[in-house]
Formats: structure tokens, C-alpha cells, sequence
């Protein structure tokens, strides 16, 4: 009876150390590639000719997440601190188009927005890594732009990210958004860098069944 009693515990035990040993190499094997990334870039807002403001520079800040080998997603944020009226001629006067929407003295401008693109990348671990972008995005104006000071726009466009490495690249996007209560199709350009925080840091290698060590690897 004993004996039984002791074959039985001691394949229990077997058993159960078995099956802490593979999971832990199973939790070994899940994937540890970096996913979160954050650009920073430089551009221009470029508007229709007709609108009552000029093309202006900005700056991009973006924060990705890549979700699969093909879908990325990005909000953005983008702020252009002066943008300046647009003039038109009158009977050889220049009018600041601006000015003339809002009041007296209003010469420029200054825009908050914000964005949130789906990319998806033909290549995406690739030195080169081209993609496509859509996405919805709206933006916020310090005075009133043809009776408005807030516009929510459709966006779409594409750009190029270039990899140094896994945790470096640099990039260039360009995006065209249908905005105002007019339906006028402007674009933002911009050039930028990019940074995957975790890629440059190796991973730890970590033994299964050894002595717990000091830093916790097992190694001796």
C-alpha cells in the first residue's frame, strides 16, 4: 500500500514539475520585439489658394503602436505657432484675407490639432518601409477661419520610414484632409525621426532548472 501511495506522489510530482518547467519555456518563447514608438518631425500646412489663410510650418509629434507586421497605428499631435492671412487684391489694394473674416488687426493665426492614422506598411522590418495612411483628424484655430475656429477632417496619404536600425529611423509623411465647411482638400508634409524605446535593449537570457543566482538568470 505504501509503495502504491509512493509511485503515486511521485509521479504527481513529475508530473507537476514537468509542467512548471514548460511553462516556463513557453513563457520563455513569447514574442519580445518592441511595439510602442515616437517621432518627431517638421513640416508645412499647405491650404487652398481661395482660403482665407497662407501655408505655415509646424511641428509633428507622434506617438505609434505597430499591432502586426502590416497595421500600425498613430495619433499625432500637431501644432503651427503663426499662420498667416492670406491676401487677395482689390483695385491694386493687398487685403488680408484674414483679417477681412475676422476684425481689424487680426493678421495671423495660430493652429492646435489632432490626428489618429491607420498605416499600413508593405514592408515593414525592412531598412526601407513604405506605407499608406487613413485616418480622421481635427484641428483647433486661435480665431475664426471662414466662421470657424474648429475643423474635423478626413485624412489620407502615405509616407516612407528608412531604418538605421531597430530602434532609429527616419521618416517622411504626407497627408491630405478634406476640411471646412467649404470641403477644401489641404495637406501637411513633414520629415521627422523615429524611436522604438526597448529595441536597443538586448534581452536577458534566463536558464530554466539552475540555482536561483543573484541577478536572477540562473548563470553561474
Amino acid at each position: 500500500m505504501y509503495s502504491r501511495v509512493y509511485r503515486v506522489g511521485a509521479t504527481v510530482v513529475l508530473l507537476a514539475v514537468l509542467g512548471m518547467s514548460g511553462s516556463r519555456a513557453l513563457a520563455q518563447e513569447q514574442s519580445i520585439e518592441a511595439k510602442w514608438y515616437g517621432s518627431l518631425g517638421l513640416g508645412m500646412i499647405e491650404y487652398e489658394g481661395d482660403e482665407e489663410v497662407d501655408d505655415a510650418y509646424l511641428g509633428n509629434l507622434r506617438l505609434g503602436y505597430d499591432y502586426s507586421e502590416w497595421w500600425s497605428f498613430e495619433g499625432s499631435l500637431v501644432i503651427a505657432p503663426k499662420i498667416e492671412g492670406n491676401f487677395r487684391n482689390s483695385h491694386g489694394r493687398r487685403i488680408n484675407r484674414l483679417e477681412e473674416s475676422t476684425e481689424d488687426g487680426v493678421e495671423d493665426t495660430y493652429g492646435v490639432g489632432l490626428a489618429l492614422d491607420a498605416l499600413f506598411h508593405f514592408t515593414r522590418w525592412d531598412r526601407l518601409d513604405p506605407f499608406l495612411s487613413v485616418g480622421i483628424g481635427m484641428m483647433y484655430y486661435g480665431d475664426e477661419i471662414a466662421g470657424e475656429t474648429f475643423d474635423v477632417a478626413l485624412r489620407g496619404g502615405g509616407g516612407v520610414m528608412y531604418h538605421f536600425n531597430d530602434e532609429w529611423a527616419i521618416r517622411a509623411d504626407g497627408r491630405a484632409f478634406l476640411a471646412g465647411n467649404d470641403t477644401e482638400v489641404n495637406a501637411i508634409i513633414d520629415a521627422g525621426v523615429v524611436w522604438t524605446w526597448g529595441a536597443g535593449i538586448a534581452p536577458k537570457m534566463v536558464a530554466v532548472g539552475g540555482p536561483l543566482d543573484r541577478d536572477g538568470d540562473r548563470l553561474p
